[in-house]
């Protein structure tokens, strides 16, 4: 009899510092919707695209960390730097990515992100073990504005097939990971045509791939809708170790926020969901936090301008 199981590879993108519920879930309702999955699913996966930590007030002024706390605390396994996660400098995120790796937080991937001497910054790749199922996730970055590093040039591009390979050596399914858009006329489908043995390419918001994804060739091309107004969900079928199908949905944010309404909310039996408890202490937290900092600036900026008024009346 074969052995069959799914594997559930759930994933998000372009997140844009939109930590609190708004035009998207927020991280409090997403952490339900990611326990709930991870209880009914079993075998998962939570992966990020990139561009997460900057692009709100409440992400900017602590310099990412508020999402790099929960991603911690949702418990994601992989995230690819996208080339807006460098807003606070290439020193700041190495040093992130290092001690999220030393905390055991979600790996940070990128195979492309090289420093003056031509060596990978990043670790290029993780493989997880989902239940005897070898899941190998490449991460990819769009160029940045970083001095001192490069991103995507003839060697990266070359050496493509080579990064794929060595994955899949190691790996049941492979996965390319990052929030790419087009870089020197190259975009996922391009990657997805050119090189062989990706299974599933997720992107952020910048390719509009079809809530049920996009397939070229033997490539699965999956995405989301910026500011988590969207999740997306990849169910991988196994049979005797090896992914037999598999299928890509969309969650909206109005599946979360109107599950009533939501068909697919319906199908699960969902009639309301809650923000989760632990999240949203943090988020209240970091908001109070955040009132203090911009409390501080406008008195800060009020005492500047009455003493630029002494000083003028004085002249």
């Amino acid at each position: 009899k074969p052995v069959e199981f799914d594997v559930y590879l759930a994933h998000t993108g372009d997140i844009q510092g939109q930590i609190e519920e708004g035009i998207g879930i927020g991280f409090a309702k997403l952490a339900t919707g990611v326990k709930y999955g991870r209880a009914v699913g079993g075998k998962t996966l939570l992966l990020d695209a990139g561009n997460a930590t900057s692009g709100s007030d409440l992400a900017e002024k602590f310099a990412g960390e508020p999402v790099g706390v929960l991603f911690d605390l949702l418990g994601y396994d992989a995230v690819a730097v996208g080339a807006k996660d460098f807003a606070y400098g290439a020193g700041r995120l190495v040093e992130a990515a290092a001690l999220s790796e030393a905390y055991g937080g979600p790996a940070v991937l990128s195979a492309n992100v090289l420093d003056a001497q031509g060596r990978m910054v990043f670790d290029g790749y993780e493989v997880f073990d989902v239940g005897g199922f070898a899941v190998g996730v490449i991460g990819l970055t769009a160029p940045a504005d970083a001095a001192g590093y490069s991103f995507l040039d003839e060697a990266v591009v070359a050496n493509a097939q080579a990064m794929v390979d060595a994955v899949a050596a190691e790996s049941d399914y492979v996965v390319v990971l990052g929030s790419l858009g087009t870089v020197m006329g190259y975009d996922v489908e391009y990657l997805a045509e050119n090189v062989k043995g990706i299974d599933l390419i997720v992107e952020g918001s910048s390719y509009d791939a079809p809530a049920g994804g996009k397939r070229v060739g033997d490539t699965l091309i999956v995405s989301v809708d910026a500011g988590l107004q969207s999740v997306g969900v990849v169910q991988v079928h196994v049979v005797d170790g090896e992914a037999e199908a598999s299928y890509a949905a969309r969650i909206d944010a109005s599946d979360v926020k109107n599950p009533a309404a939501s068909d697919l909310a319906k199908m699960f039996g969902v009639g309301f969901v809650p923000a989760d408890k632990e999240a949203q202490a943090y988020i209240d937290y970091a908001k109070a936090q955040l009132d203090k900092v911009l409390k501080a600036e406008k008195a800060a900026a009020e005492k500047a301008a009455a003493e630029r008024a002494v000083k003028l009346a004085a002249e």
